[in-house]
């Protein structure tokens, strides 16, 4: 079951607070050369914990420092490539993290795209899922 939790105020990274059973953990998301989502202006990710199950949606990023050992269960990661790492990028970043499943996001409106989840989904195998379009 699906629910909404109302966050009534911005995260600040490494900050944690728990919804009803949720805990939920803000964590860095920046990019390394590009001026899009600079890590001085503290943009966030998150890894989310519910029934001992890890999911971290990393957000608009780049494969940083901070995603080294994180070991979800599910990892969220951008391959859109523009404003956020590409695909050789997030394979390196599945190297670091080590999920059990990966999800792409925030592709296929610029560059690459829908093949563009679809290559990234083929290099994993079944470590991986293309979510269908909505």
């Amino acid at each position: 079951m699906v629910r909404a939790i109302h966050v009534p105020n911005p995260f600040a990274i490494g900050e944690a607070r728990t919804f009803g059973g949720v805990e939920v953990q803000a964590v860095a998301a920046y990019n390394l050369a590009k001026a899009f989502h600079a890590r001085e202006k503290g943009w966030v990710g998150y890894l989310i914990e519910v029934d001992r199950r890890r999911l971290y949606h990393a957000g608009d990023t780049d494969n940083i420092p901070e995603m080294e050992g994180l070991r979800p269960d599910v990892a969220m990661l951008p391959i859109g490539e523009m404003f956020t790492m590409g695909r050789a990028m997030a394979a390196e970043a599945v190297a670091a993290i080590e999920p059990k499943l990966v999800v792409p996001m925030h592709f296929s409106m610029l560059i690459g795209g829908r093949r563009a989840g679809e290559r990234f989904v083929a290099s994993l195998g079944d470590r991986s899922l293309l979510l269908p379009r909505a």
